[in-house]
């Protein structure tokens, strides 16, 4: 995670994508301050030329901005409400790549709300991506 966050730091003028990135990599340091700031920028990104919409890319940082500012969010029906609304927008609109990465959120949920089957159908669908 340290190489891609010194990856997305470095960048010159990051797009709207490598700001949300960015974000992540500073929410799996610790560094809750820098990702909430690198999401602020991403917010007033502009996402033409990514392969997201603006309205699934706002909810893709709003899944990030939830887990920064919510201690408990696994366990708020919310989080999990947004997070598989935007994990089942991945599947059916982007790259496989894109569901792919928030798939251990997937799992992270479907375990802490004991839906093991529905865990064990990812795994299935995505062997050797967990």
């Amino acid at each position: 995670m340290r190489r891609a966050y010194d990856y997305f730091f470095s960048v010159e003028a990051p797009n709207a994508l490598e700001l949300h990135k960015l974000a992540i990599c500073c929410e799996q340091l610790g560094y809750r301050n820098e990702a909430l700031a690198a999401l602020e920028k991403a917010a007033v990104s502009d996402v033409d030329g990514c392969s997201v919409s603006q309205k699934l890319f706002d909810q893709m940082c709003g899944l990030v901005r939830f887990r920064l500012t919510n201690v408990h969010y696994i366990e708020n029906p919310a989080y999990g409400a947004l997070l598989t609304g935007v994990f089942a927008e991945c599947r059916k609109t982007l790259p496989v790549g894109f569901a792919a990465f928030h798939l251990p959120w997937m799992l992270e949920f479907y375990t802490m709300s004991r839906q093991y089957r529905a865990a064990y159908e990812l795994l299935k669908e995505f062997p050797g991506r967990a």
